[in-house]
């Protein structure tokens, strides 16, 4: 059943509400410009834009706040009903940053970028970018084979917890390690004990 109040409806549940607020949600404006390949796309703002004011007047509030988890940081999106109901994601991880010229300036383009991308998974938003190109971009900047090996042998014999250091560098394996995070790893990695010697 549905009531309505003076400016909003009130459903019995969240996902009653979201389910209406979703059928009206469109797709996000390309409106930005990205330097590295001077095309358009939907940025923060605009993702926004196309979600928020619909979901408020379904009475359905968005906050992505920045959590912890291990040694990650991720921008969880919560969406909140009036009754108190929410609905959110496991949250979107904050990379790049570690080892950058400029650490605090990356984090905070990594929120960003987080927030986008959680935004637009939770709600349903499907701008289209130039992504394709972010990719094919990531994958040419993978480490070498030598480097790969570097890598894999002070796994070997350094007294370093293998899971956390890859969770660190938000990896899964070493071949998916980009070039820009290889002189930090290797430093890292340098600067534990080798393996049986106190």
């Amino acid at each position: 059943m549905v009531k309505k109040t003076e400016d909003n409806l009130i459903y019995k549940s969240i996902n009653e509400a979201f389910v209406a607020a979703q059928k009206l949600i469109g797709g996000a404006r390309k409106s930005s410009t990205n330097p590295h390949f001077k095309s358009k796309y939907a940025d923060l703002k605009e993702c926004f834009n196309a979600c928020s004011d619909i979901l408020n007047d379904h009475n359905i509030h968005i906050s992505q706040p920045t959590m912890q988890e291990g040694e990650l940081f991720v921008i969880r999106t919560i969406l909140t009903y009036i009754s108190g109901e929410t609905m959110q994601d496991f949250g979107v991880p904050i990379l790049g940053w570690q080892g950058a010229k400029n650490p605090a300036q990356a984090f905070g383009s990594g929120q960003t970028y987080a927030r986008r991308y959680g935004l637009c998974g939770m709600v349903g938003i499907a701008p289209e970018d130039d992504d394709g190109q972010s990719l094919t971009q990531d994958v040419q900047q993978r480490i070498s084979n030598k480097q790969i090996s570097e890598i894999v042998l002070l796994l070997e014999h350094r007294d370093v917890n293998r899971n956390a250091f890859m969770k660190y560098f938000g990896i899964n394996d070493v071949h998916e390690m980009t070039a820009d995070k290889f002189a930090s790893a290797k430093k890292q990695l340098e600067a534990k004990p080798l393996k049986g010697v106190e």
